[in-house]
């Protein structure tokens, strides 16, 4: 074999391993285990969502798989326990974040009796506004892994320490502890968008033909959709402007065999006025009275 070839077999040997080399994969880093922190802690806030909805999400030193609870109180029980007007029972720790699912303000809903002392309620957005939020988690296997206690030390918590924790019991000496964290939060403003669609869910609207509805638009719909015979909810609810303090807001949708169709409403945000555009809305504006 020639001197030239043994040289050029020798250079296309070597550019094949740096490119090898180049491409094989890195070791990522290993996750640090964790480690109990001297004090525990839970920072949050609130965000919103497309339809207004709000969402609490924050940052904790608590070990990832911690369950949670998340309350919006306001009031009192009877008996004085604190009232939860909107919460998320199963909330939990991931990579040192926490966030809700979607929180309204529910209100009785006038149109339909209660059934079993359980009135139906209407999903509204909450104002923009401070909202007293708890964050509660109990150490016992009832709520927490076998892993995430011994992340922090076995069940009752009695060796944690932060101003997020309680005594469960502060009149024995060897009490467990709890997460016990009520803070003020912050409720951001509805956006525009959101706001229209809230107005066109709220709305009560007359049809020339039948009168005034037995029901919001949100209402109606839910009725529509749970029938088999009619449809089911497609992509949901969108807003986009159309004018000074106008909104066009629809609701996407499957009509059976029919495929895609979009309900269209429109919205005055000045006056709060809402009318129908096209016949899917206005079939959806209208049920009688049960």
């Amino acid at each position: 074999m020639s001197r030239k070839r043994v040289q050029w077999r020798a250079g296309v040997l070597v550019g094949f391993t740096v490119i090898l080399s180049g491409c094989s994969s890195e070791q990522k880093p290993a996750a640090k285990p964790y480690t109990l922190p001297a004090e525990l802690s839970l920072d949050a806030h609130a965000d919103r969502g497309p339809e207004g909805e709000i969402y609490v999400v924050g940052s904790t030193n608590l070990p990832d798989g911690t369950k949670l609870w998340v309350h919006v109180e306001s009031g009192r029980l009877p008996l004085g326990a604190p009232k939860a007007i909107a919460f998320d029972d199963d909330v939990s720790v991931r990579k040192g974040n926490i966030g809700t699912g979607a929180l309204w303000q529910e209100i009785p809903n006038p149109s339909f009796p209660s059934v079993d002392g359980a009135p139906k309620l209407l999903r509204r957005p909450f104002q923009a506004g401070s909202y007293k939020v708890r964050f509660e988690s109990y150490f016992n296997g009832a709520w927490q892994t076998q892993e995430v206690l011994a992340l922090l030390g076995g069940e009752g918590g009695k060796n944690l320490h932060g101003k997020i924790l309680k005594l469960h019991d502060p009149d024995v000496v060897d009490s467990s502890k709890v997460l016990d964290d009520l803070t003020t939060v912050a409720f951001p403003p509805l956006e525009p968008e959101a706001k229209a669609i809230s107005l066109v869910k709220a709305a009560v609207l007359t049809v020339p033909e039948n009168g005034r509805s037995a029901t919001d638009v949100e209402t109606n719909i839910s009725l529509f959709m749970s029938t088999p015979v009619c449809c089911r909810p497609g992509k949901g609810w969108s807003a986009k402007a159309g004018g000074a303090d106008t909104f066009e807001v629809g609701f996407d949708f499957i009509d059976g065999g029919a495929g895609e169709k979009q309900a269209i409403w429109r919205v005055n945000l000045k006056t709060g006025a809402v009318t129908y555009v096209n016949e899917s809305a206005k079939i959806f504006s209208w049920t009688p009275k049960y």
